[in-house]
């Protein structure tokens, strides 16, 4: 349990609830291009080393799980809508209704 994921060759690619995991506190993030032998690995052993780091992660790693990525459909459901929230501007408009304000990106 709380196994860190190592993402390889995901410079380009998105990853998910990106808006609302910080997958660079909970993950390591290798470059396609990176020689594995001369590179990676010595960096995965000084990171081995530093066991309060390590520890950190993991515990993220099991609460991002257990937030997000649970079996329970509740969790799933949870995901869409906080990312959908946080992609789009939810404005309070009359009454109780809500009003979906579309936020362009930058």
């Amino acid at each position: 349990a709380g196994a860190i994921p190592v993402f390889m060759g995901f410079e380009k690619a998105a990853r998910p609830y990106e808006e609302i995991i910080p997958w660079g506190q909970i993950s390591l993030a290798v470059p396609e291009r990176a020689d594995f032998d001369r590179a990676v690995v010595p960096w995965l052993e000084r990171l081995e080393a530093d066991t309060k780091r390590i520890a950190a992660m993991r515990q993220r790693v099991l609460r991002t799980y257990a937030q997000w990525f649970d079996s329970s459909r509740e969790s799933l459901y949870r995901g869409v809508l906080e990312t959908l929230r946080r992609r789009f501007e939810f404005q309070p408009g009359p009454g109780r209704r809500r009003r979906l304000m579309h936020r362009p990106k930058a």
